[in-house]
């Protein structure tokens, strides 16, 4: 079995790291710094290498130094294996989640919020499941030399990336072609020539900035081939977006499927319950051999006056027809039958009480509700560990609610980052709904 580690890097001060293996167990290690630097306007670096026998996949971005701005601080996060470890959108994606949880812990801004980050990654917790979720290839090449790329999209076309894997140890990714000519890099443009490539057409070239004539840009490459690389580039950006809408949907219809199942059987037991009164009445009334020599009042005169409402026949109720010719006696049925609605749904005390003291009013017999404090309560709760992701979280709760309304229930568990996204805190107890 591989044997895989995670590791937290990053220079508020010092280049510190942190290994995290599974079982909870952290330990300080001498990881390698990058050598490719960024300056504050550079985004996020992706870097595949190898060293001492093992493999390394890691994502770094730039943070200011604790109280200072100097360029060259990096925080990031690293998979380690004694396997290969392929360069995939899976890996991708976990190294991207793990790097915006790690710099929402330890940065204010771009800034670290202290000269050492032992005190933050003591209190990020990993989910163990997650050291298998990583893609390892079936075989292990031996390979050197140092790839410079530079790709503006290059979180599309890590499979290209990946064939390139093979014939080099040491790939470094950007987004940005100014990165490998910053002053922060000279040293590290002399060790591969002062010279970085691109990929066009599944191809490695040597990237060359375009040549001006007669005041017009000509690009290297011919219209042609950017048709070509433009069409495949939308190609595999439509691509990405319709598996993205294709989970969305499965995820709408699974969340649609428990709501209209649970309209259905509150809808089911409102119909009864409406059936088992109106059932009721009507036998009243067929037992009723003549006209009651009274009417209901309404609620309002039922306050001072409650004996008005009491039967003259002896049979301890009043027949249907009489309540119904009433105004407010129907208007008092209504509010019993909306009562019942939202009782079925929420179980809450005050639509329970509503409901006996209309029922009282119009001599209504209430079974049903004569214990309200006896019934189940829907209210649930957990508590979060570390390593669970949002996406978890409403599972937990069945999807019956939306991490908008989890998030203002429970203002101290969920947090959201500087970009809107949302994230959890360890060991906080989630309650849901609301109390």
């Amino acid at each position: 079995m591989e044997n895989i580690s995670i590791i937290f890097f990053g220079k508020p001060d010092g280049f510190e790291s942190y290994e995290f293996k599974p079982n909870g167990v952290k330990n300080e290690v001498s990881h390698f710094e990058p050598n490719l630097k960024l300056e504050s306007r550079h985004k996020d670096v992706f870097h595949s290498f190898t060293r001492n026998g093992y493999s390394y996949i890691e994502l770094y971005g730039f943070a200011k130094a604790y109280d200072t701005g100097r360029d060259g601080v990096v925080i990031g996060v690293a998979v380690k294996s004694d396997r290969q470890l392929e360069i995939s959108k899976n890996n991708y994606a976990i190294l991207t989640e793990l790097l915006n949880h790690f710099k929402n812990e330890a940065l204010d801004g771009k800034m670290f919020k202290t000269t050492k980050i032992l005190s933050i990654v003591s209190k990020i917790g990993i989910d163990d499941t997650l050291f298998g979720d990583f893609d390892i290839m079936k075989t292990r090449k031996t390979t050197k030399g140092i790839l410079p790329l530079f790709l503006e999209d290059y979180q599309t076309k890590l499979e290209y990336i990946s064939e390139f894997h093979k014939k080099y140890s040491d790939i470094y990714v950007s987004q940005d072609k100014d990165i490998f000519e910053a002053k922060v890099n000279i040293r590290f443009l002399y060790t591969v020539e002062n010279k970085f490539f691109t990929i066009i057409n599944s191809k490695l070239i040597e990237f060359k900035e375009p040549i001006k004539t007669n005041n017009q840009q000509i690009s290297t490459l011919t219209q042609t081939d950017d048709e070509i690389v433009n069409l495949k580039s939308d190609f595999l950006n439509e691509k990405s977006r319709y598996v993205g809408l294709e989970k969305k949907f499965e995820n709408f219809r699974r969340v649609s499927r428990k709501m209209i199942i649970g309209l259905a059987v509150t809808s089911l037991v409102l119909f009864l319950s409406l059936c088992v009164i109106f059932l009721k009445d009507f036998n009243w009334f067929n037992k009723s051999n003549s006209k009651p020599s009274y009417k209901t009042t309404s609620q309002t005169e039922e306050m001072g006056q409650s004996k008005k409402n009491e039967p003259k026949n002896g049979n301890g109720f009043i027949n249907i027809n009489y309540i119904l010719e009433n105004h407010d006696n129907r208007t008092l049925i209504k509010n019993i039958l909306l009562n019942i609605e939202k009782f079925e749904k929420t179980k809450k005390m005050e639509y329970s009480n509503a409901i006996i003291r209309d029922c009282k009013t119009l001599n209504i017999d209430h079974p049903l509700f004569q214990n309200p404090s006896s019934s189940p309560s829907s209210e649930s709760s957990m508590t979060i560990v570390p390593g669970m992701t949002v996406f978890t979280l409403i599972q937990i709760f069945e999807n019956k609610y939306s991490i908008d309304e989890i998030e203002k229930c429970n203002k101290n568990g969920i947090k959201k980052d500087s970009n809107g996204n949302f994230y959890l805190i360890a060991d906080v107890k989630i309650t849901m709904p609301c109390k």
